[in-house]
């Protein structure tokens, strides 16, 4: 600040005169910030997307009447993330000096995955022994916000006969992952077909005997999942009784689909 200094001198009748001047410090240096708080690092509680930080107060120091503040509230609530906190100190002459401290916030809450769907049940396509499945995409959210929500298997594909999962995993921006699933039904409601059946077969008896033997070509099986090899209930170049016999060929498919073809032998 201003000092005033002043001389004086009398002579021996006592006159008296007295001068001034004045001395004037000048405040150049800026208010010292002691005890600044260390970086800061909590979790957020779960279900919050922020968390409540509180620190113990730094002070300041300087040769004259000062002030110190933060731009930040101690004791309030931080967002996920980083977040800097300054203060100021200013003192009378005008002199600032500031330091900063970092409150971190982490999300350590896995990412909640909604609206899965439920099982999708699908017939496969004609002729095929895939069935095409698709559904509404399903929602993730987070804190953090998500950065990614992909399935294993994306809709529109083609599955296979059965029961197939399929998992979306999602990732929030804080690296956090969960996963859902749900199943996918195709079934085969196809029925297999007989091609080649035998026509039917009118012959006369054999010599000596009520009856007459009769040979066949064997038919074969048609289905989009590949039935089983065709059978009969009675082989051919078997003996075959007079008047009219009824053949009866069948073929099962995977799925239990079942057809059957009959042709007649009149001996």
């Amino acid at each position: 600040g201003t000092t005033v200094v002043t001389y004086s001198t009398e002579d021996p009748s006592g006159n008296i005169s007295t001068e001034i001047f004045t001395v004037t410090v000048d405040d150049v240096d800026a208010p010292v910030i002691d005890s600044m708080p260390v970086d800061i690092e909590v979790v957020a509680p779960e279900g919050s997307c922020d968390a409540v930080v509180s620190w113990l107060e730094p002070s300041a120091t300087d040769c004259i009447s000062h002030e110190i503040s933060s731009d930040e509230v101690n004791g309030g609530a931080y967002p996920i993330g980083d977040t800097l906190v300054t203060y100021t100190a200013i003192d009378l002459s005008g002199n600032t000096s500031s330091s900063i401290f970092t409150v971190t916030v982490l999300d350590q809450e896995q990412p909640e995955i909604a609206e899965m769907p439920a099982t999708v049940q699908v017939d496969t396509t004609a002729g095929s022994c895939l069935g095409v499945a698709t559904w509404t995409e399903p929602t993730a959210s987070d804190c953090s916000g998500i950065s990614s929500l992909v399935p294993d298997q994306p809709s529109g594909t083609e599955f296979p006969v059965g029961s197939t999962e399929v998992t979306y995993t999602a990732i929030d921006g804080s690296g956090n992952t969960s996963s859902a699933s749900f199943t996918v039904m195709v079934m085969d409601e196809e029925s297999p077909q007989l091609a080649g059946m035998p026509a039917d077969a009118t012959l006369d008896n054999e010599a000596g005997l009520c009856g007459a033997i009769l040979n066949w070509g064997e038919p074969t099986s048609i289905d989009n999942c590949q039935a089983s090899v065709p059978t009969s209930d009675i082989a051919s170049g078997s003996m075959f009784s007079i008047g009219t016999t009824v053949v009866t060929y069948s073929t099962e498919d995977p799925s239990g689909n079942i057809s059957t073809e009959i042709f007649t032998v009149t001996v």
